[in-house]
Order: C-alpha cells, then structure tokens, then sequence
C-alpha cells in the first residue's frame, strides 16, 4: 500500500510537469504553430523544438535535455526487459508448471525462454505497427490501455465487492468489457471525433510569416514580437 501511495505521489508530478509544459507551449505558440507552420512534422516533437527555441543562446542546454530524455529511455527499455521476463516466468510458474509436473527442468527452462522471446517478438511488433497509426506512440499506448485496462479493472472490483463471484464470472466480465471497449475504440480510431466536440483549443500560424523566410529555430520573444505585431 506504501509503495502504491508513493507511486501515485511521483505519477503526480509527472503529469503535473507535462500539463504544465503544455500549457506554457500553448501560450508561446498559439499565434504560430509550429506544426501548422510546417517547421515540425509531428505534435510529439512540440517539447524539443520548445527546448531548442528557448535554449537556443545556451550552449548546452539542449544537450542536456536531450541526454536525460535519452537516459529515461535507456531506464525505460530496462524496465521493459524486466516485464518480458517477469511476464513470462508468470506464466510459466501459474499457468503452465502446475499441468506439465512431468516436464524435466532443462524443458521448462527452454520453455520460458521461449515465452520471453514471443513476448518481446510482440512487443516489437506492436511498436513497428504503432509508426502506422496516426496520434503518435502516447496516444497508441492510452488507446491499448483504454481498451485492456477497463475489463481488468472490472475484474477487480467484481472479486473485491462480490465475494460470490467465480472464475466463469470474471473470465465472462473480461470477454465482455474487452469486447465493448475494443468496439469503441476501433470506431473511435475510424471516425475520429471532431476537434470541438473534444475541446481542443485553437491555434493559428498567421502570426509568423517572419519565421518562415529565416531560419527554422527561432526564439519565443520573436514569437510574441511577431504575435504582437499581428494584433497591431
């Protein structure tokens, strides 16, 4: 229960500095988007032209930012190769080991070794097809999680708040959640819904023509100078 309330104090903090990160590139840029402008290519790369336009007269700066982005990536994919392999000596030791008792050990071995491969195999691949969907690779991960992570959830409250419930119960609660969850999604993901029903700001890149004869790292206070100069 510690360890669940300090995870939820630094999940906090998280998603506190990347709001506030956001909000701040909302002011800067919404007289000159950098997307609409043409100067980035995708919305996932706001935050490291916001830290190349800021920093730009800080020798440094950006490097540094870089090589912490590239160290919590390097901590991510540790954190990955841990979950394949606990991933599939969970499934050796609950699922498979307690129906092959006649199984010698050197089997089993090369059995959770295999385990792990397909889980990474999977994992690679659900990250090469992730390329070809639209949204970028965070709004991938919270549509996977969306449509998986609420079946489960009901999973667990059914077990936690009726203790009368058994397995066929859980395993039909599952079936159906995923089932209606994976519908949504899927239609969410071939019908999009529009921009205003989902409250997105506007943003405009009429404000910058100066940015676009120049060079393609510009700073915020020529932003807010050619903002002002628009409204003028």
């Amino acid at each position: 229960m510690t360890a669940l309330l300090v995870n939820q104090v630094g999940l906090c903090l998280i998603v506190s500095s990347a709001v506030t990160c956001g909000i701040v590139m909302f002011a800067l840029y919404r007289k000159c988007d950098p997307l609409k402008a043409g100067l980035i290519s995708a919305a996932d790369q706001f935050m490291p032209f916001l830290v190349l336009d800021i920093f730009a007269d800080y020798p440094g700066a950006p490097g540094l930012f870089l090589s912490c982005a590239y160290s919590g990536t390097l901590r991510y994919c540790i954190s990955v190769v841990t979950l394949l392999h606990l991933k599939g000596e969970g499934y050796m030791e609950d699922i498979l080991k307690p129906r092959l008792l006649s199984v010698s050990q050197k089997r089993l071995v090369l059995i959770y070794k295999g385990l792990t491969l397909f889980y990474g195999i999977a994992c690679i691949t659900v990250a090469a097809l992730t390329s070809l969907v639209g949204g970028g690779v965070l709004q991938g991960s919270f549509t996977v999680m969306g449509i998986i992570g609420g079946s489960l959830l009901g999973a667990f409250i059914l077990g936690m708040f009726i203790p009368a419930s058994n397995t066929l119960g859980v395993f039909a609660t599952i079936v159906v959640g995923f089932g209606i969850s994976f519908w949504v999604g899927i239609g969410a993901s071939l019908y999009p819904p529009d921009p205003k029903v989902l409250g997105v700001l506007p943003s405009s890149a009429d404000h910058c023509p100066l940015l676009l004869t120049g060079n393609t790292t510009f700073n915020g206070s020529l932003v807010a100078e050619t903002s002002l100069a628009g409204e003028r």
